[in-house]
């Protein structure tokens, strides 16, 4: 059996890898689409904290939801290039330097996808015994959890990446 925080690393290589090959301007979609849906987790939280508590009050559909919301988010942010002929098209692309980047923006996107699910996935309690069983309390993942992008990416911290992330929007894409 595999430990939970070995696959965490394991997507985040992956994902890494994914950003060295499509560059980082592409990358930086994916990154403005998941830290938007995390703000928009926030502002839910803040300014309707009925709407939020009536979609997390069952830590298992809590967690279908917020799943499902940055699977969707990465989703249209990894296809946004591919369907949008324009999109396509704007992406600045330097050769070594792009790769570098593209290579550390994708870890940071794999940070942000599976640290995302990881995080919701122990807030809820691991709901699938007959798949995966909760770390022990000694467990290396512990220590990784209070590094996972939902405890992190906290207000006003969040609001601040939201705008880094409009900003590279305008730089690479105009």
């Amino acid at each position: 059996m595999i430990a939970l925080n070995a696959v965490f690393w394991l997507f985040v290589v992956l994902f890494a890898f994914i950003g060295a090959l499509r560059g980082v301007a592409k990358e930086i979609l994916v990154s403005a689409s998941i830290i938007g849906i995390m703000s928009f987790f926030g502002l839910l939280q803040q300014f309707a904290p009925a709407i939020w508590e009536s979609f997390t009050r069952d830590p298992t559909t809590g967690f279908f939801i917020e799943t499902a919301a940055i699977g969707l988010a990465a989703l249209f942010g990894y296809a946004g290039p591919a369907l949008s002929v324009q999109l396509a098209g704007r992406a600045k692309r330097e050769k070594g330097v792009e790769v570098i980047a593209g290579f550390a923006i994708g870890g940071v996107n794999g940070w942000l996808i599976a640290g995302s699910i990881l995080f919701f996935l122990h807030r809820a309690g691991y709901p699938f015994p007959e798949v995966l069983q909760p770390p022990g309390p000694n467990s290396p993942v512990m220590d990784l959890l209070a590094w996972m992008p939902p405890a992190v990416m906290k207000p006003p911290l969040l609001y601040f990446m939201m705008v880094a992330m409009l900003f590279a929007l305008l730089i690479f894409y105009l």
